[in-house]
């Protein structure tokens, strides 16, 4: 076993059936587990019939969903869909994982021609997944198939907020890349208000689509909450570009600009500062 599993992960598949073809002897301890690396080995051997045969026999003498999900990644070797999907829903009454959840949508889908039934087995599954990403992207991946960009906006909505309220980060970043895609701007600041999601996406979104006097008013509470240093001198260059009376709120970002640059050192708004006083005298 030790031999075979190590000859796995060096990818020596050749090696593996050779000696377990060797020296295997029925009904000992470790049969199942030789069996099922065996069948591995066949399949990556592109031996099909002969994988199938030990799959077949793996899973008659051991039913767990490990078993019929290789039984059922032989099958659509061969492109015996049905036969495949019948394994894998074999697989899930003995235990649900995304990998499998998400290759039984797959035939659904493209060999199946149940596309009703990917679509919504994905949908109940998505919230039980804790929005597994790869999950929400098969299901995105499906309407964009079906042309349903309603559908595709909704899960987009749905997918920010779980990742927002989860504070995960790097699925929140993806998302919003994806809806950058999908929507239209103001559409996203429509669905961020409503929401009450006032953060650096929704200022980024004032930014793009021109709307300073809200990215001011935005800052100013981005700044009150965080007292990030960017949020002020920020602030400092809108409310100067803002201003028609340019000396009339020269010593409020004056001000403004002192303050952030005290604990920071970007460029771009000592840049600034220093081109102002030189312009102000």
């Amino acid at each position: 076993v030790a031999y075979a599993t190590i000859a796995t992960q060096l990818q020596d598949y050749q090696g593996i059936k050779d000696q377990i073809s060797k020296y295997f002897i029925p009904n000992i301890k470790e049969e199942e587990v030789l069996l099922r690396l065996y069948s591995f080995a066949l399949l990556k051997l592109q031996e099909f019939d002969l994988a199938l045969k030990n799959a077949i026999t793996l899973t008659d003498l051991y039913k767990n969903s490990i078993n019929y999900e290789l039984l059922g990644t032989i099958y659509i070797s061969k492109e015996e869909f049905q036969k495949a999907y019948d394994s894998f829903n074999k697989a899930l009454k003995y235990g649900i994982s995304s990998s499998l959840v998400q290759t039984k949508a797959s035939l659904e889908f493209f060999q199946l021609n149940r596309q009703k039934d990917a679509v919504e087995n994905l949908k109940d599954y998505l919230p039980k997944s804790q929005y597994d990403f790869n999950i929400a992207l098969q299901l995105l991946t499906f309407y964009n198939q079906l042309n349903d960009k309603q559908n595709i906006q909704s899960l987009l909505k749905e997918m920010f907020l779980y990742y927002k309220n989860s504070e995960d980060a790097l699925q929140l970043n993806k998302t919003a890349n994806l809806m950058f895609q999908n929507f239209e701007a103001n559409d996203i600041i429509i669905f961020l208000e409503g929401n009450n999601l006032e953060d650096d996406f929704l200022l980024e979104l004032y930014k793009r689509t021109k709307q300073p006097e809200k990215a001011y008013n935005l800052l100013k509470k981005l700044y009150t909450n965080g007292s990030n240093p960017d949020y002020l001198a920020q602030q400092a260059i809108i409310e100067f570009e803002l201003a028609e009376d340019k000396n009339s709120v020269l010593a409020s970002v004056i001000e403004k600009f002192n303050i952030s640059l005290k604990t920071s050192s970007n460029p771009i708004y000592q840049n600034y500062l220093a081109y102002l006083l030189i312009d102000y005298d």
